[in-house]
């Protein structure tokens, strides 16, 4: 604070990120962290103009404004800001602007310079070709980069190869290795997949007792699918003593949030009386809630009751029973191995 009220841009964006996250003993203000941004840009400090960027792209404490968002990423992109020059792909890809192949320049850039996250974006352009000719070699390549520094995302599609032997052989052991160090770096999906594994013993030994515990971790973050894995682990005794009760609460929690699992779950549960009474018309309402939400089997389930006569459409809403799960909104960062407390702030990953 010292150096910053002397001028310092490097100490006023540090500043800034205080305020930004509601740390250092300071409460969480936006418009006092946007003033020392604001005053360390003046000095055309390029970490402020790209944090500057990020908020006009988001709508924190200002009107979202794409083109303001443009102009500050370009400024600092210009000094050679690898995280504006990746910012800048993000917004060509995702926004109005729609422009694929300068998406794919700026992640290129931002790659060969170094920046993980522009490398996992990069691969994932050169699998899916987007801006790009498919590359599955070129994508592997730059997957394995990010990968190699601790980038989870990249881990977690790096094992997809070897699980397939896309472009290098098969390696069940590389496979769980990847998944593992994605997940205990805070990748859902890895979390989710390697709990899969030790549910059904793919890839690794059947171990009911680790997928109820990766299950838990997933479920403690409010990630829907993960308390509709959750749920189903208390309801068949997987790794746990069964407890209708306990499954039909994560199912209901689950169903809260969206997920087309844990509607479907829920569903089954009104229908078959787990941890609940049967009640049709919620069965029949949750299922074609999941259905809707392309869950499948909630889509055979629902024929299937009505080929019996079973389903009801009373037509009633029950949405509102469902708990909401807002506390869970905020996501972790991504890990970063080089990131100090300034430039973690607003660098989360935009898919």
């Amino acid at each position: 604070m010292q150096h910053a009220r002397h001028g310092d841009p490097l100490s006023q964006t540090i500043v800034g990120d205080f305020y930004h996250e509601g740390i250092g003993g300071v409460q969480r203000d936006f418009r006092v962290a946007q003033e020392w941004y604001l005053k360390a840009a003046r000095q055309n400090f390029a970490a402020a103009e790209r944090k500057i960027g990020y908020a006009y792209e988001h709508g924190i404490n200002v009107r979202q404004n794409i083109d303001k968002a443009l102009e500050w990423y370009l400024k600092a992109a210009a000094k050679g800001d690898v995280r504006a020059i990746y910012s800048l792909g993000v917004v060509h890809e995702n926004y109005r602007l729609h422009s694929d192949r300068a998406a794919f320049q700026y992640y290129l850039r931002a790659a060969e310079a170094g920046y993980h996250r522009a490398q996992t974006r990069l691969g994932y352009c050169y699998y899916y070709g987007v801006g790009t000719d498919v590359d599955k070699e070129a994508a592997f390549f730059w997957y394995e980069k990010a990968a190699s520094i601790g980038n989870p995302e990249a881990q977690y599609a790096l094992a997809y190869f070897y699980k397939t032997g896309t472009v290098v052989p098969v390696d069940e052991a590389k496979t769980i290795e990847l998944y593992t160090a994605a997940a205990e770096a805070g990748n859902l999906q890895a979390l989710l997949s390697l709990a899969s594994c030790y549910e059904i013993g793919d890839l690794v030994p059947e171990n009911f007792s680790k997928a109820f515990d990766l299950y838990s971790q997933a479920a403690s973050t409010g990630d829907g699918e993960g308390m509709a894995c959750l749920g189903y682990c208390w309801e068949a005794g997987i790794g746990v003593v069964p407890d209708h009760d306990t499954a039909f609460n994560w199912y209901l929690k689950a169903a809260g949030t969206g997920d087309a699992r844990g509607m479907f779950l829920l569903g089954c549960a009104y229908a078959e009386g787990i941890g609940t009474n049967v009640d049709m018309d919620r069965a029949t309402y949750w299922l074609q809630y999941a259905a809707d939400a392309g869950e499948e089997r909630a889509r055979e389930f629902l024929d299937q009751l009505r080929n019996n006569n079973e389903a009801s459409t009373s037509g009633r809403s029950y949405r509102d029973e469902v708990p909401r799960l807002d506390e869970y909104a905020d996501e972790d960062d991504e890990y970063d191995p080089e990131a100090s407390v300034q430039d973690e702030v607003n660098d989360e990953y935009v898919s």
